[in-house]
């Protein structure tokens, strides 16, 4: 039985994999988190607010799916797979990039996630490029 991951570049494959599980899985917890917090308060927050706070969680999960959806095309060196991983960075960091300004100047714990997630994806980005896929399909 053949695994999934299988191919030249098997363990980018699965660095691409495990990026976009936890970033399905941050994005899960993040509209969970906001969901019970936003329950429990007594005065509602301004729409924007919320709109900003699913936003988030939201382009989390599509971050991740696109790695999820690439990882696989990554292992056996297809072409497409790297435009879907690099579409994947680029949603993650159009969440991260606007964020920064507010990020350094209030820092505190919880502004560690954008910076991590746009240092991450950069180096993601930067295997995808190392590993040379090439633009052409693959000989059969």
């Amino acid at each position: 039985m053949r695994h999934w991951l299988q191919g030249p570049h098997r363990t980018l494959g699965w660095v691409l994999a495990a990026a976009g599980l936890f970033l399905v899985l941050a994005g899960m917890g993040h509209l969970l988190g906001v969901s019970a917090r936003l329950a429990e308060e007594i005065e509602p927050r301004p729409r924007r607010a919320v709109v900003f706070l699913v936003w988030i969680g939201l382009f989390h999960i599509l971050g991740g799916l696109l790695h999820l959806a690439a990882a696989r095309g990554v292992a056996r060196g297809e072409p497409h797979a790297r435009a879907l991983s690099a579409a994947g960075a680029a949603v993650v960091a159009s969440y991260a990039v606007p964020v920064l300004p507010v990020v350094f100047e209030k820092p505190n714990l919880l502004s560690l996630g954008p910076v991590a997630h746009l240092l991450i994806q950069a180096v993601l980005v930067s295997l995808l490029v190392r590993a040379g896929l090439s633009r052409r399909p693959p000989a059969a």
